[in-house]
């Protein structure tokens, strides 16, 4: 990169089992010549056996990052390295799994290789070692593998940690080589607030508005807010949260100043109705997420109840809001449209296989489907799903991969709201949305 240049720092470090010491203090008789853009080789005289906190800093332009390693200086021993393969900025994401694999470079097929990790806390200068789930004592664990997993939320936002990994290769003679990385967690965004309107027009809209979301550890940053309904449904498989997004964006904020680009808000979005058993609750969640991708959270309770819109009413919206060009907005209001349907109780007088081992004198067939206020609401669903499938089918006008991984969610949260019911479904309906889920 051009304009990039380095700089490094060996200061001594200790580092045992059981304790870690870092001297920030560089050492004053240490040079390095530069073989590379990078690439530096030791030209003083350095002591074997000692350990060394090798720190590289890149600078380029305003922007700088900073990298620290231990390494043992032995005279043998397998050359190692500790390489990242997941969550692995400069900053470690606390909401995300961390991955770190060891590289002995000068270890051969047949070594037997012992793997021995930590994982270490800075609390003001002193290290204290961090008992992961997987270890019953202090000095216990069972981290004996070439990579080295720290689940999601064991470390703690805005700290600093070290990981220290001893090797040792039995072969014909034995051979041990320590090695460490340090971590900084990123800090996720905080001191914002969120407000939640809700109003009716058909079907419930809601809006809400965030504001002074900001980075402690970055004064320009880019947040995507994430806005979600969560609703705790009595499903025919037992009781479930169904998460529906229903809207995903970037803003742009400073710790001085909040500029708005129109994503740390949305108006007037349809939500589904509450299920009754749970007194028709509605939960808005909101998660602004940073470049890392720890988050926020906001949360509020809402009352949606299931009021359903008329079917003239329903063609009035929905030509509104399909002439609006936004498929997204669209699909919200029919989801919400289907979820407000009365579910009528339907009973199928059929006889049924237990009914002929019990000795019944006769064979029913009933072939009413229900009667005719269930075939008027079976109809009203599959115009719902043919409409649902004209929009989100490729044609003249659209085209496949055109939606993201939210709007996916929110097409799946319509097929649930249309296919909660099943007296609702015919074999017509069932054969659409077969076709959705396939193509």
């Amino acid at each position: 990169m051009n304009g990039t240049t380095y700089t490094f720092r060996f200061p001594r470090a200790y580092m045992s089992v059981a304790e870690i010491r870092i001297d920030e203090t560089p050492l004053d008789n240490c040079f390095v010549k530069e073989l590379s853009r990078g690439i530096v080789q030791l030209s003083s005289v350095v002591s074997t056996h000692l350990d060394y906190a090798v720190t590289v800093t890149v600078h380029g332009g305003s922007l700088e990052r900073t990298f620290t390693q231990i390494a043992s200086m032995t005279e043998t021993g397998p050359s190692l390295a500790i390489n990242c393969s997941l969550n692995c900025n400069d900053k470690v994401a606390v909401s995300s799994k961390l991955t770190l694999v060891a590289w002995c470079q000068s270890c051969v097929p047949g070594d037997d290789v012992k793997y021995d990790w930590h994982l270490w806390e800075n609390l003001n200068g002193r290290y204290e070692r961090v008992l992961m789930s997987t270890e019953s004592q202090e000095n216990d664990t069972t981290c004996n593998s070439q990579a080295f997993n720290v689940p999601s939320f064991v470390l703690l936002s805005g700290k600093s940690y070290v990981v220290t990994l001893f090797v040792t290769i039995a072969n014909h003679t034995k051979h041990e080589r320590k090695i460490y990385r340090k971590i900084q967690t990123n800090t996720p965004p905080t001191d914002g607030v969120c407000s939640v309107s809700k109003d009716t027009d058909a079907v419930t809209l809601i809006s809400v508005n965030c504001s002074n979301w900001t980075d402690p550890d970055d004064s320009l940053q880019t947040f995507v807010y994430l806005y979600e309904t969560v609703i705790r449904r009595n499903l025919t498989h037992g009781i479930d949260d169904i998460v529906s997004i229903v809207y995903e964006g970037k803003c742009f904020s400073g710790l001085e100043t909040f500029v708005d680009l129109g994503e740390s808000s949305i108006a007037d979005v349809p939500v589904q109705a509450g299920d009754p058993v749970f007194g028709y609750n509605v939960t808005v969640r909101v998660r602004i997420f940073d470049i890392y991708g720890d988050y926020a959270t906001f949360v509020k309770n809402i009352t949606v109840f299931s009021n359903e819109v008329s079917s003239e009413s329903f063609d009035e919206q929905f030509s509104k809001y399909n002439l609006s060009g936004n498929d997204i907005q669209t699909l919200n209001f029919i989801g919400a449209a289907a979820s407000s349907l009365r579910q009528l109780p339907y009973t199928d007088a059929t006889t049924k296989e237990e009914d002929v081992f019990r000795g019944v004198e006769s064979i029913y067939i009933d072939d009413t489907d229900g009667g005719p206020e269930i075939i008027n609401y079976q109809q009203r669903v599959l115009k719902l799903i043919r409409l649902v499938e004209k929009i989100i089918t490729p044609g003249c006008n659209n085209k496949h991969g055109r939606y993201n991984l939210a709007d996916i969610q929110t097409i799946y949260s319509t097929l649930d709201a249309l296919t909660r019911y099943q007296p609702y479904l015919t074999l017509e309906a069932v054969f659409s949305t077969e076709y959705w889920i396939i193509h």
